[in-house]
């Protein structure tokens, strides 16, 4: 048998080759290994940060230094632009002494502030085993991205095309370091949406050389697969420290990142026994059969979170360090401790401030829970010592809200049973996280109460506190006029990072007791009833072929060669700040994201499905709706140069929508449009 030394050195080198073929592919050679190395730079503040917190010996601290240093540098981004720095060598010089401060303060041969127990050769291939999850689930989905056929035309995968190519606008956006940046979809409007995790991206692809072209979509399934690769790292971290067991902590990390729901197991099911046929798995949303069968909420599982929100993985990872931190050390832990603890939550609440609060809360209340039946002078002392992590979290919220990233959320928030919450709730939640919540539950409920000693159960504690604050999430608060399932996906995540400490517990219990084929039947059973999910989930994720029609919308959008042609001279033509409008209501959710994605310009109006839904996105789209579909010239026109638009795109959607007589007032007068392009696909206007 292969020494485990040995052993950890093969999976860690395999698992580095892995990752740097996957660069490659995505970024189409040299280019890609270059930002996976300047991704790796933008981790690099955060390193002496980890090593205090954990030990540069240990695993621990070089994730926690990575998630940090990502943290640190899209914040130097970040207020190097709104101090109006906003040249490349400005952020260069930004990171730079950051950088330097963190290293030059913090690399000192001291022992780590939290004591986690020592890391092992064992431990090390465990953490590698799990970490291979993230390419073997992202490879095929981001490398099909945007795949051309022989034609030429490029094909997207629905769900893609609702998160990927709005991240791509969105970087695009960032990319003009404006103090603000403005919505792309609203050209005059501020933009309401926390940009954080984008700032790294935007940084490093505005600084990179012009033959690695200008379209960010492929840096940006890299920074996903580097986000992806941390995200996975702590989840499993935060197991570990509930029980540092290396086999058991990888085996439930592993079963919740795989096999967490039974909804595709359950819809097969079905199909077998209606005599279905077998393209229904190709045809419908595999992770929200909740929605399908109960018209209930839906929980994202974690694969989703590596192919679609990146950001929000984010979040939960530096949320997650804190967590550990409380974990680890508890009430007591001492200063450094406390403020890392500060700085991940207030980095998590400007990665996705509705995810940073909630873990600010839990944890809070679990060195609360923690601290029942200790003296009430040492519990009000333990409390005023954490002020320090509240004060830092405080002032994330503060930058997010001057910011403006959360403007309009917190009136649309809403606490109450009402809903999807109420269709269900119990199936619903068998249904979408029964196999890994099964598990999880002898823990819950008999191991933590009864069967662990205060250190034991101060360590697991967390994890259970983050399962049923996300439980207290996912039904009782929404945003239903808004986008009534949204909160209940950022609540599946914070489920479903604290269930591998639990059910890492159950499994260990089980073992004690040497009831191991016990815990062998149920770990099984949770893969047979969770695993099909994620094949099929997977599968379709990166199924362009598929091109029928899904709920309201294409599952896959194909975007033609001669529509790419029209894009790239927008993108060539016409000036950076130029707004280009189309027909967003007669494109619906297909291509609503054409012209700030593709042509790398803002629009007047715009329908966009991944930001809060506000009036003035359906007022506008209604007027340049009418403005299309009118054969009044003046009228027209009025309602272009009122929204400051420069030139209108008239592509095959439009030409569906419209009468002939109501497009051919374009050409009537020169004076007010002026036709700057045509090919097959699109015909191009100015606006005069």
């Amino acid at each position: 048998m292969m020494p485990v030394r040995r052993l950890a050195w093969l999976t860690s080198t395999l698992l580095g080759l892995a990752i740097l073929a996957l660069a490659w592919q995505l970024g189409h050679g040299a280019a890609g290994l270059a930002y996976a190395g300047a991704y790796l730079l933008a981790t690099l503040p955060g390193w002496p940060l980890g090593w205090r917190l954990f030990g540069h010996r240990h695993a621990g601290g070089w994730i926690a230094g990575a998630l940090l240093g990502y943290a640190l540098s899209a914040w130097t981004v970040w207020a190097a632009t709104s101090l109006g720095y906003t040249a490349s060598w400005h952020r260069i010089a930004g990171w730079a002494v950051v950088t330097a401060v963190a290293w030059g303060t913090l690399v000192r041969a001291r022992p780590p502030v939290v004591a986690l127990p020592a890391w092992t050769s064992r431990d090390t291939v465990a953490l590698t085993l799990v970490l291979a999850l993230v390419p073997l689930l992202v490879a095929r989905p981001f490398a099909r991205v945007g795949e051309r056929d022989a034609t030429g035309t490029r094909y997207y995968r629905a769900y893609f095309t609702a998160d990927v190519l709005w991240h791509s606008a969105l970087t695009t956006e960032l990319r003009r370091f404006t103090a603000a940046p403005r919505n792309p979809y609203t050209a005059n409007q501020p933009l309401h949406y926390y940009w954080t995790y984008f700032q790294v991206p935007a940084a490093i692809t505005s600084a990179a050389p012009r033959t690695f072209g200008d379209d960010p979509l492929p840096w940006l399934l890299i920074n996903a697969t580097g986000a992806g690769l941390l995200f996975f790292g702590v989840v499993f971290l935060f197991a570990w420290t509930a029980l540092p067991r290396a086999g058991i902590a990888a085996v439930s990390t592993a079963l919740v990142a795989l096999c967490a729901s039974a909804e595709g197991a359950w819809f097969a099911w079905r199909l077998w026994q209606t005599g279905g046929p077998l393209d229904a798995l190709r045809d419908n949303n595999i992770d929200a059969v909740t929605r399908l069968v109960f018209d209930g909420l839906t929980i994202d599982d974690l694969p989703r979170s590596l192919w679609y929100t990146p950001q929000h993985a984010g979040a939960c990872a530096l949320g997650l360090i804190a967590l550990t931190i409380a974990a680890a050390a508890g009430p007591a832990a001492p200063i450094g401790a406390r403020l890392i603890a500060g700085l991940a939550l207030g980095a998590a609440l400007t990665m996705s401030p509705l995810l940073g609060g909630v873990f600010a809360l839990i944890y809070g209340v679990s060195l609360v829970l923690a601290s029942i039946g200790l003296p009430w002078r040492s519990v009000v002392r333990a409390i005023l010592r954490q002020s320090v992590a509240a004060v830092l979290a405080a002032l994330a919220a503060l930058a997010v809200i001057a910011a403006g990233m959360v403007e309009g959320a917190g009136d649309a928030l809403y606490i109450g049973f009402v809903g999807y919450a109420r269709r269900e709730p119990f199936g619903t939640l068998a249904l979408a996280l029964g196999p890994a919540l099964a598990c999880a539950l002898p823990a819950l409920l008999w191991v933590l109460p009864f069967r662990l000693t205060r250190q034991e159960r101060a360590r697991i504690l967390p994890a259970a506190t983050a399962l049923v604050v996300g439980l207290l999430l996912f039904y009782l608060v929404s945003l239903p006029k808004r986008d009534p399932l949204w909160v209940g996906w950022r609540a599946g995540q914070i489920m479903l990072v604290a269930l591998p400490g639990l059910i890492a517990t159950s499994i260990a219990w089980a073992l004690s007791l040497r009831a191991w084929p016990m815990a062998l039947a149920a770990v099984t059973v949770a893969a047979l009833a969770g695993l099909p999910t994620t094949v099929i989930d997977a599968f379709n994720a990166q199924d362009i072929e598929n091109r029928q029609m899904g709920v309201g919308f294409r599952l896959s959008v194909d975007v033609s060669a001669a529509e790419q042609d029209a894009l790239l001279w927008l993108r060539l033509s016409t000036p950076p700040t130029a707004i280009v409008q189309v027909d967003v209501a007669a494109r619906g959710p297909d291509t609503w994201t054409l012209i700030p994605t593709f042509a790398q310009r803002r629009m007047y109006a715009g329908l966009p499905i991944s930001l809060l839904a506000e009036p003035i996105y359906r007022e506008r789209a209604d007027a340049v709706a009418a403005a299309f579909d009118t054969t009044d010239l003046e009228g027209a026109y009025r309602v272009f140069r009122a929204g400051h638009v420069d030139y209108v795109y008239v592509g095959d959607a439009e030409r569906r929508a419209h009468r002939p007589e109501a497009l051919a007032k374009f050409d009537q007068r020169p004076d007010a449009f002026v036709r700057v392009f045509e090919n097959a696909a699109a015909t191009i206007y100015e606006v005069r």
